[in-house]
């Protein structure tokens, strides 16, 4: 039944009302602008004005009444397809939402042509004003917000029929959830996502708005990734909340919730504040990390549990789902729970309590406790013991502190012995003191009651006994020395490479003053040359790889078990650079000898092992090659169990293998390797970055363009942060990056990372992927129509795969090709001939 206007209400719109009629049309919106502090009440008078076109009845009808009539004519069914509402032509039909229609529609005047969502109030004889007013105010709300990741309103008015509507930007795309799992995207991923969310939520609430209604379906993805909010249809305004919820909450509103996402203060009508926003994301938040719901009922039932009942803990959730929802997250069920078990549950939980006073008072610090998360920091959901913040910072630095275990486990195995020969001289009793004084400095750095709370990074550790060790210990040379190569090993294990090659300078210098033997600083030597070929010096670390080789000989002996790292070493330098034959030559001598001198030695055997599957790959023996892999990776975990990262890089070099042959497991084996390097050594390491290329590169040939971008694109920024003048990692996600999106059509993006690359290879020494990007970047200058300069990049490659490979194999013809390819853009068809002829006298 339509009630008109309240007589309390129409003494606030007469005197507006009667004071707009008396100025022209030009002037009402700037009165009412200024007169007008509530924009419900403006929206009231200005549907009223809006009605004054319509002469009849005017003057034989009541104000009042004349509102009540109007809202009753406000019916607006579904346009028909080309009708035109404003300056918008309708192309299609969208949906209907709780107060109107939305049409898919576009500009269809003189000034430009775009693409909008269009969106009508929907009127009836049964129709509520409340309904308008709403409707009015999601238009003011939407005009007073200007955030990306929020659809911005573009246009308003009122139809024919006085209908009011409002034009926004369209967005097109799945809803957060399905988007999250048609592409399969990981914990990390679907968090970072979840997090743009968050940060519009955050910006609307610092706008003075609640939005109500917070679901995956109104937090919309788009194809290149980019989250946007939708739907304020019922937020509500906090300057006006308090007078608003004093009145008791209608069975239309109640309607218009989304029982599934409300808070206990929504479903029970109570007034609403950014905490209610907050409940909605933890349950949003708990379907994108298990599939599910934290209460497993409908209807009144469900309004019951909401109310009275805990809920569910996602692990619990995780366990019992159908496995399809584990392997949507790149993960088993049981995997699943252990995720989600602890921290992040906890965030959760906390998101979901049901007084608000006890969850988190705003969405920023919602998303703060998810950024420790992902940051491995402490969070404010858990209590702050010191047991807790200790183990975090073991956890989120797991390279540092192994290297600081096994630096401190040195320290005091020098200390005791350093401590019993301090009984006989004063000169070993002050060896000790200083040991023990580097010792307590050090490790006092990560202590988080010294610290008063505030985390030390593993790198921060790392540079502070770099610097003592400059100032310490320095009539301790071998001491030194040995500390100096620990903290080389930890900095390389975190990918800080600079700092690696200063410390391993330091202890081969160290070294050789103090006339230490070579048999000493051997290891100190090849793990330097060992960061130099991750620098991408190809030439250097070879050169440095045969003097070591030939120093162990000399002072080993040709054939002695010494001499396998060495070897093992050279051998991994010239399969980079493509020297295949002499590299399988000295694979072979090393497995040789280890099996004749040490039988029982499975783990170096599993190094010998891996590194020959890699080449016999890299050469086209995939059957010989996976072969290698398996019985490496089995003495490695019998040796070593399932989560060292030698383990893992193991599982990623397989699943490559496997994905070539068309193993549907092969990309479930990389993710699992890729866990288990990331859980060691964390996300910025080299062999991280290695891991996540491969795993993109699998997910682009399985089709799925946007998450393996996206992948590229973290480990992109990984390696820019920690090596920020480049490596031969850096330089393998470069190219993987710009062959992603040369493929969606971007050549002139992909041009920039390409040449990237190709600028870091052509700097240091070139190796067999120095070709693949030469053709890469000549393909995107070809689509670009740059043909003489894409012609000598692509000949280049052809040659440079012709000599590596041979003419017949599948690199090569790729090569060939890209030049049929470009000679017939060019219209040079004689060259393109000759090239086809050369491809067919292949086949």
């Amino acid at each position: 039944m339509i009630d008109g206007l309240a007589p309390e209400r129409w003494k606030l719109i007469e005197p507006l009302l009667d004071a707009a009629l008396e100025l022209p049309l030009e002037a009402r919106g700037a009165f009412l602008a200024s007169a007008c502090g509530d924009p419900v009440l403006r929206a009231e008078v200005e549907l009223l004005l809006a009605s004054c076109a319509r002469a009849e009845g005017w003057l034989t009808r009541s104000a009042p009444d004349l509102y009540a009539g109007l809202i009753a004519e406000l019916d607006t069914p579904g346009a028909a397809e080309g009708a035109r509402i404003g300056p918008y032509r309708i192309v299609g039909e969208a949906g209907h939402g709780g107060m109107g229609t939305v049409y898919i529609a576009e500009r269809d005047d003189d000034q430009y042509r775009k693409r909008v969502a269009l969106k009508v109030v929907r009127g009836g004889p049964g129709l509520d004003s409340q309904l308008v007013r709403r409707f009015v105010e999601e238009r003011q709300i939407l005009a007073s917000l200007d955030h990306p990741n929020i659809a911005r309103l573009l246009d308003g008015g009122v139809t024919g029929d006085r209908s009011p509507w409002f034009a926004m930007e369209f967005v097109g795309g799945l809803p957060l959830d399905r988007y999250c799992d048609a592409h399969r995207l990981s914990i990390e991923r679907r968090l970072a996502l979840f997090l743009d969310a968050c940060n519009a939520v955050q910006y609307a609430h610092r706008n003075l708005v609640v939005h109500r209604d917070l679901k995956p379906s109104n937090i919309l993805v788009t194809d290149t990734g980019e989250v946007k909010l939708l739907d304020f249809g019922i937020a509500k305004l906090l300057a006006q909340s308090a007078a608003a919820d004093r009145s008791p909450v209608t069975q239309t509103e109640l309607r218009l919730l989304t029982p599934e996402y409300a808070s206990p203060e929504q479903v029970r009508g109570e007034p609403v504040s950014t905490t209610s926003d907050v409940y909605s994301l933890g349950v949003v938040l708990f379907g994108l990390l298990t599939g599910g719901r934290p209460h497993q009922h409908a209807g009144r039932a469900l309004e019951r549990a909401v109310l009275e009942e805990e809920p569910e803990r996602p692990s619990a959730v995780a366990i019992r789902a159908p496995v399809e929802a584990a392997a949507a997250r790149g993960l088993t069920p049981e995997r699943l729970r252990r995720r989600l078990r602890g921290d992040l549950e906890t965030i959760v939980l906390m998101a979901l309590r049901k007084e608000p006073e006890r969850r988190y008072l705003t969405v920023e610090q919602l998303a703060g406790d998810l950024r420790c998360y992902l940051d491995g920091r402490p969070v404010t959901a858990r209590r702050n013991s010191w047991a807790y913040r200790a183990g975090k910072f073991v956890a989120r630095n797991p390279g540092g502190v192994a290297a600081a275990i096994g630096l401190t486990v040195l320290l005091v195995g020098f200390g005791v012995v350093t401590a019993a020969q301090s009984a006989r001289t004063a000169r070993e009793r002050d060896k000790a003191k200083q040991l023990a004084g580097f010792l307590t400095e050090l490790f006092a750095a990560p202590d988080p009651w010294r610290n008063r709370g505030q985390s030390v990074t593993a790198r921060e550790m790392l540079d502070s006994g770099a610097v003592r060790l400059d100032r310490q210990l320095r009539d301790q040379p071998e001491v030194r020395a040995e500390l100096l190569s620990v903290i080389g090993r930890s900095y390389s294990a975190l990918g800080l490479l600079d700092g690696s090659l200063t410390a391993f300078d330091s202890a081969v210098a160290v070294g050789q003053r103090s006339g230490l033997g070579d048999r000493e600083r051997m290891e100190d030597r090849r793990l330097r040359a060992a960061v130099i070929l991750e620098r991408g010096d190809f030439g250097r670390a070879e050169s440095l790889g045969r003097d070591g080789l030939a120093r162990a000989r000399r002072r080993l002996g040709t054939d002695a078990p010494g001499v396998l790292p060495e070897l093992i070493f050279l051998g991994n330098v010239l399969n980079g650079v493509g020297k295949w034959p002499e590299a399988e030559s000295h694979f072979r001598e090393a497995l040789a000898i280890q099996r004749a001198a040490r039988p029982d030695s499975a783990l170096l055997e599993a190094d010998i092992l891996a590194s020959l599957g890699h080449l016999r790959w890299l050469r086209g023996d995939p059957t010989d090659a996976e072969a290698l892999f398996r019985e490496a990776l089995a003495n490695r975990r019998r040796m070593l169990g399932s989560r060292d990262p030698s383990v893992g890089s193991t599982q990623i070099e397989l699943a490559k293998v496997l994905h070539s042959r068309g193993d549907p497991t092969a990309e479930q084996l990389l993710r699992d390797g890729l866990e288990v390097i990331q859980g060691a050594m964390g996300k910025e390491a080299p062999l991280s970055a290695y891991g996540m290329t491969h795993l993109a590169a699998m997910l682009a040939d399985e089709g799925q363009p946007i998450p393996a971008e996206s992948l590229y694109r973290e480990a992109l920024a990984a390696q820019r942060r920690v090596q920020p003048a480049g490596s031969a990692t850096m330089a393998l996600v470069l190219t993987g990056l710009g062959r992603v999106i040369l493929a969606r059509g971007d050549a002139r993006s992909a041009e920039g990372f390409l040449r990237q690359a190709l600028g870091f290879y052509r700097q240091n020494s070139p190796t067999w992927q120095y070709a693949e990007t030469l053709e890469l970047l000549g393909a995107a200058l070809t689509a670009e129509g740059g043909y003489r300069d894409a012609e000598p990049l692509l000949l280049e490659s052809y040659a440079a795969r012709q000599a590596t490979w041979g003419e017949h194999h599948e690199r090569t013809e790729a090569s060939v090709r890209r030049l049929i390819q470009l000679y017939d853009r060019w219209g040079r068809r004689k060259d393109a001939d000759a090239y086809r002829m050369l491809l067919t006298g292949n086949r």
